[in-house]
């Protein structure tokens, strides 16, 4: 089995993908789920790879 684990995109990558709407909020969504992460000792990496789901 794997590790669970976070993948958040690179600023750059969000800027490029994600919602207008969502695009200003990289900076504190990434700085929460880093402090969520740490305190749940999951891994966070912040890839060019990773995704941005809309709906």
């Amino acid at each position: 089995m794997g590790v669970p684990s976070i993948y958040l995109p690179t600023e750059a990558v969000w800027q490029a993908s994600a919602p207008d709407w969502a695009r200003p909020y990289w900076s504190s969504i990434h700085t929460q789920l880093k402090a969520w992460c740490a305190l749940h000792d999951f891994p966070l990496f912040v890839d060019d790879t990773a995704s941005v789901f809309t709906q």
